[in-house]
């Protein structure tokens, strides 16, 4: 099969542990971005997890065969991620 790009699409046994890797980081990155509160730190993560989104999602692209559909899940994955980071950035409410 060809992609929209015109290249063979799928992915390699390289390409694999790669997008597996990839979903390791990321999804780490999210259970670090969940739980802090400091906005030193929630900046910075949110900056690896848009990164890593976008390795996850150039993956997605190959294997869908798509670049369309990978855009429009990378936009949503960071809109998800900008939310998270603006839920944790507020103050802890005093008990």
């Amino acid at each position: 099969m060809k992609a929209d790009d015109g290249t063979k699409a799928g992915l390699t046994t390289l390409e694999w542990g790669g997008f597996f890797a990839d979903l390791y980081v990321t999804l780490w990155v999210w259970s670090d971005l969940i739980g802090c509160h400091d906005i030193k730190r929630l900046v910075f993560l949110l900056a690896t997890i848009f990164v890593a989104h976008g390795v996850l999602c150039y993956f997605l692209s190959k294997i869908l065969k798509t670049w369309r559909i990978a855009v429009i899940i990378w936009i949503g994955l960071c809109i998800a991620a900008f939310m998270a980071v603006w839920t944790n950035s507020k103050p802890e409410p005093l008990p």
